[in-house]
């Protein structure tokens, strides 16, 4: 395993071996800080204490620092935290902390001669910082005294930057940099120096004294000071003088006017820039690799801001030019939009293309084509004119489809991600608003970013809501409220989502419009069979489907197995949805839907008990929107095709813990009436298995009874074989055993005489279980094995965890731990593998017993929080199973205490599959063991109030041993304090 990264410049992220780690709690992050702001040497208890509570520290400072460093250690391991006579030391590189690298490349700058060299040292330094410093307020200590110092280097290393960059006539990428940290630090007068000689070397001398004036009001209203002598004297030099001290740039290029200034784009946005970074990086490359990078994605999907936030902070262009095209209506007028955009004045007997090209023949310029997609031809042909005849030119262009220009580098821009959407619908939501409230509320809003695909255009006019409506209101009324948002783009069709995919609609030639209207009845993709089966376009499906995909109205993704699936952002779904109902086509196109997804329900429910499970399980939760979205459309209609779908999809949604909906939904279609009793059989067989998960077993008998006298009359002996297995199952976890197994002995014998071993190995675990029931654990375990067996033959991987667990319950009942152990992991390893099963409760109460037996007291109140939360969905475990797992975990809250093991199992609830899987099989070590007698003791005094001193007096030890069996009790007991320690010792006193 390679070493950790620590980055403190921006948001706090440790990696370990290039995964990122996640550190438990605040205090444990401030620890690393530290820590890591001196890598390599030792940090004094004092500089910590200080460093973690300022003037508060606790009374046990020591303590409490050995509890931090604790967590630290379980998380980075045990290695890199060493204990020091007098403090700890983190053992890491200089290398690895982002901090220490950033200096030492400054130090490294101010050591080299060579400008070249220290400009290149300089941009290195500056590139490490991703943000505000640690991303989070620490501590009070940290905040006042490290990220201020920080915040300072980066100031002066920059300033020293931009200087060198003045020097060497480098000034067009520092103008956007100065806007963007003079807005930032509005009293730093260094910054608004070097801002105004960069207006001005860049032909914005107005716009300098403009920016002075700005400045010497802000330090009189909030300092009642004046300038700087050395910014008066940048002002004294704007008013009389022609230059400054930095060389003057470059005379325009031919045909650029004069008096039009390089830009670096437009002016500076209004909002701030979010959640963009890496695309800005992305696209950054693409373009010093390319000379023509098309930013292309759907309507509101964020292009124009992205290719305007590149341009602005670009430093390798002498003049960056913005062409704005949205509202230019005449493919002819592109040229003249461009010429008017560069100022370009005209030459008698020189057409405006010609001009174009002779001005910027030797200009190493970037021009951004901004929204080209309904000019595609005219812009396409300029763009190939000028990249032909001016070498130094680089163009970057937004639009919804590519220019197909010979070298143009396409970069489709995706949604954003969940943390960047969040920011941005509540920094624009705070435009319109103070606060956004709760964790409540900020999971409202991400439930509303989710809802609206990462759409920036979709969450802005969201946002703007939030003035009038809370996030909940807003997210019970999304669907109504986008069509009626206005936001503040810079065009009519800007002003609303509809009219903005409209616009993009509009564009399409009449097949793909169709198409478009039809594929908005999926909901979260689909792929290329089902498009046929719903849409019925015939021969021109694909080529209309590689239109959407061009326009960037429908997305196209890798999926497994080398093929495509295509999906709607949801705004653009949703809009789909209404022209389709416009067409009068809404039922005929979703009676397709709701059929092609029948086919697809019963092909992976028939192999969810099979080999074919992991597959049918991946495959069903992949189009589970389209499957519930087919489901409820069937639902209101006078068929039987609701019924049919909710009883092939029953299984599916017991497995993603849907039971009780699932049961009301099939009750409801049931209380109809099916056409078919041979449908009526099955879904009554799968409202008993609901009903028996949700221990309401009167209700499972009666479903089950129904079920098998209908298949009995209507079906096979391979239905009654179900039936009978059924009851048994019910009549097993009710403690009916002799009638359980009687039914069990009817049903192996029908599942033998159909020769299908699988079913016989499920009818066997209900024996099994029914001769637990009896006491009887040798016969039951044996009759798991045998299951095992059946698994092992048929390739069903849901019965050969059963049939472990089984085994596992055996081995925990009679004291074998290794044996428990062993069967355990191999339903684990099952588990990874067979996706779904995760979801029952009873590996996890396996885990807890092995846990418990194995003295891992902690991992076993975790384990048995997530399955007692598990269970709750609805139980399977009969009264024997159920009595032996109460007294486990009974017997793990006396040891641990109540507080503490309610803690642990609220824990357990949160914890992922693999989390737990983990806990499940974790290597039992030192710290999980028992309190030895000299440790109750210790504890005991304790909890009487007793001091180190006094303690140790008591017990004749010396009072860094109390010291050493207090940190031990700490780790065992999972206690973060003193008074958690005498709280627990108190409540065992009694």
């Amino acid at each position: 395993m390679t070493g950790p990264e620590i980055r403190l410049l921006g948001p706090f992220e440790v990696s370990l071996s290039g995964h990122p780690v996640l550190l438990p709690g605040r205090k444990v992050r401030a620890l690393l800080a530290l820590l890591a702001l001196s890598a390599g040497r030792t940090v004094s208890f004092d500089s910590l204490a200080l460093g973690l509570w300022d003037d508060r520290p606790p009374e046990r400072v020591r303590g409490s620092l050995q509890t931090y460093v604790g967590r630290l250690r379980r998380v980075l391991g045990d290695d890199l935290v060493a204990t020091e006579p007098t403090g700890y030391r983190l053992r890491v590189p200089d290398t690895a902390v982002d901090v220490l690298v950033f200096r030492d490349l400054v130090e490294q700058a101010d050591g080299t001669p060579d400008s070249a060299e220290e400009r290149r040292l300089l941009s290195a330094a500056l590139a490490l910082w991703r943000g505000d410093p640690f991303g989070e307020s620490l501590s009070d200590w940290v905040e006042q005294q490290v990220s201020p110092d920080l915040v300072e280097r980066y100031l002066a290393a920059y300033e020293r930057r931009v200087d060198l960059d003045l020097a060497a006539g480098s000034s067009g990428a520092c103008v956007g940099e100065l806007l963007s940290l003079t807005e930032r630090f509005p009293l730093r007068e260094p910054l608004w120096t070097r801002l105004l000689i960069a207006l001005k070397l860049n032909g914005r001398k107005a716009e300098a004294l403009d920016r002075y004036e700005a400045v010497r009001s802000l330090l009189a209203e909030n300092l009642g000071a004046s300038p700087s002598a050395e910014l008066q004297a940048v002002h004294r030099q704007l008013l009389s003088e022609p230059s400054l001290s930095f060389d003057e740039p470059s005379p325009p290029a031919p045909g650029l006017a004069a008096d039009r200034p390089i830009t670096t784009g437009p002016a500076v946005g209004l909002t701030r820039f979010f959640g963009r970074e890496s695309e800005l990086g992305v696209a950054d490359r693409l373009l010093a690799e390319t000379r023509l990078v098309t930013v292309a994605g759907p309507p509101g999907g964020g292009k124009t801001r992205l290719a305007t936030e590149l341009a602005a902070r670009t430093g390798c262009f002498e003049g960056v030019w913005l062409v704005e095209l949205a509202a230019v209506s005449d493919e002819r007028a592109v040229v003249g939009a461009m010429a008017s955009a560069l100022g370009i004045s005209e030459k008698p007997g020189e057409s405006t293309t010609e001009a174009l090209v002779t001005a910027l023949s030797d200009a190493k310029s970037l021009v951004v084509l901004d929204n080209c997609e309904h000019v595609v031809d005219a812009a396409a042909q300029l763009a190939g004119r000028i990249l032909a005849t001016c070498p130094s030119v680089r163009i970057l262009t937004t639009s919804r489809v590519p220019l197909g220009v010979a070298g143009e580098q396409l970069f489709r821009l995706p949604p954003l991600d969940d943390g960047p959407a969040l920011e941005l619908f509540a920094d624009r939501a705070g435009l319109v608003a103070v606060e956004l409230g709760d964790a409540a509320a900020g999971e409202h809003v991400l439930q509303i970013c989710r809802r609206l695909d990462g759409m920036p255009l979709a969450i802005e006019l969201a946002a703007a809501w939030n003035r009038v409506l809370s996030p909940p209101e807003i997210l019970e009324r999304l669907d109504a409220l986008l069509p009626l948002s206005r936001g503040t783009g810079s065009s009519d069709r800007q002003q609303t989502m509809t009219a903005t995919v409209e616009w993009s609609r509009r564009l399409l030639p009449q097949p793909a419009r169709l198409l478009f209207d039809r594929l908005s009845v999926f909901v979260g993709g689909f792929d290329l069979s089902a498009a046929e089966a719903v849409a019925q376009l015939g021969a021109d499906l694909l080529g209309s489907l590689t239109v959407l995909v061009d326009h960037s109205l429908v997305l196209a993704e890798p999926a497994a197995a080398g093929r495509t699936r295509y999906r709607m952002l949801e705004p653009l779904r949703q809009y789909g949805e209404t022209a389709l109902a416009a067409r009068g086509e809404a039922d005929l196109i979703r009676e397709r839907h709701a059929q092609h997804f029948l086919a697809v329900a019963r092909r992976c429910d028939a192999g969810l008990r099979g080999p074919n499970r992991p597959a049918g399980l991946i495959e069903l939760q992949r189009e589970a929107g389209n499957l519930l979205a087919a489901a409820n459309w069937a639902r209101s209609q006078p068929t039987d095709l609701g019924l049919e779908l909710s009883t092939a999809l029953a299984y599916f949604w017991e497995q993603r813990g849907r039971i009780n909906g699932a049961r009301a939904r099939l009750e409801e279609l049931l209380d109809r009436g099916a056409e078919d009793p041979r449908l009526r059989a099955a879904a009554l067989a799968r409202v008993g298995r609901l009903a028996w998960r949700q221990r309401d077993y009167p209700a499972a008998r009666e479903a089950y009874q129904e079920s098998l006298s209908l298949a009995r009359e209507f079906g096979n002996g391979l239905d009654a074989a179900r039936g009978l297995r059924n009851l048994a199952l019910v009549e097993s976890t009710t403690g009916n055993t002799a009638r359980a197994r009687k039914l069990c002995a009817q049903s192996i014998a029908l599942f033998h005489d159909h020769d299908d071993e699988q079913g016989k190995g499920w009818a066997l675990t209900v024996l099994g279980l029914a001769k637990y029931e009896d006491g009887d654990w040798q016969g039951g375990r044996e009759c798991y094995l045998q299951a095992l067996k059946a698994s092992q033959s048929t390739g069903a991987d849901a019965l050969g965890v059963s049939a472990r667990l089984g085994t596992a319950f055996a081995a925990a009942v009679t004291g074998d731990v290794a044996e428990h152990r062993h069967q355990l992991s191999l339903v684990i390893e099952d588990l990874r593998k067979a996706d779904g099963l995760v979801e029952d409760p009873e590996w996890l109460w396996a885990a807890t017993t092995l846990a418990a037996a194995e003295g891992r007291i902690l991992c076993a109140l975790r384990l048995a929080g997530a399955a007692e939360a598990l269970s709750r969905r609805g139980g399977r475990m009969a009264g024997t199973m159920t009595a032996y797992c109460e007294a486990v975990v009974e017997r793990a809250r006396e040891e641990a205490g109540a507080r503490t093991a309610e803690r642990l199992m609220a824990e357990g609830q949160t914890l992922p599959p693999e989390r737990l899987m983990a806990e499940a099989l974790a290597v039992p070590t030192p710290a999980d063991r028992p309190l030895t007698d000299r440790e109750r003791e210790v504890a005991e005094l304790t909890g009487q109030g007793r001091t180190n001193d006094e303690i140790a007096a008591a017990l004749c030890i010396s009072r860094r041993t109390v010291e050493s069996h207090l940190e031990h009790i700490r780790q065992k007991l999972d206690l973060t304090n003193r008074y958690q320690l005498m709280a627990w010792a108190l409540q065992r006193s009694g």
